[in-house]
């Protein structure tokens, strides 16, 4: 039996639509750095923001919002520029001269890299709030 082109493409597109494994996470540029809600928890929240040439904050929430009180031990402001964002399949990076953080999109686990690109520091499981 064949199928028209048109029928194809629709049933190509239901099928790739309804795929779990296609799911992912998702995240947003902000004028200091990115916010990634995970694929894992809609309801969760992780913001990385650049506050030097090797420096990037990490606040993570187990809500939605990252509207936190103000910080009584980080008194520095983050830059709005220095820094680059690349997606890769599942993961987003932010990158600034001499180190590099990552989110994985799916469960929001963070991991970072010192400028060579050799891993330094990673999550390798589900926060605890």
């Amino acid at each position: 039996m064949r199928c028209s082109p048109v029928r194809m493409i629709a049933v190509t597109l239901l099928v790739g639509a309804s795929s779990p494994a296609l799911a992912e996470g998702s995240y947003r540029r902000t004028g200091t750095g990115i916010i990634v809600t995970p694929d894992q928890g809609p309801e969760k929240a992780v913001r990385l923001q650049v506050y030097g040439d090797g420096i990037i904050r990490v606040t993570s929430a187990p809500t939605a919002s990252l509207d936190l009180p103000a910080s009584l031990m980080v008194t520095a402001k983050p830059l709005s520029s220095g820094f680059s964002v690349r997606e890769a399949p599942g993961r987003v990076s932010l990158i600034t001269p001499r180190a590099s953080a990552e989110v994985d999109l799916a469960n929001g686990n963070v991991s970072f890299r010192d400028a060579a690109g050799n891993a330094v520091l990673g999550e390798s499981g589900p926060p605890g709030f």
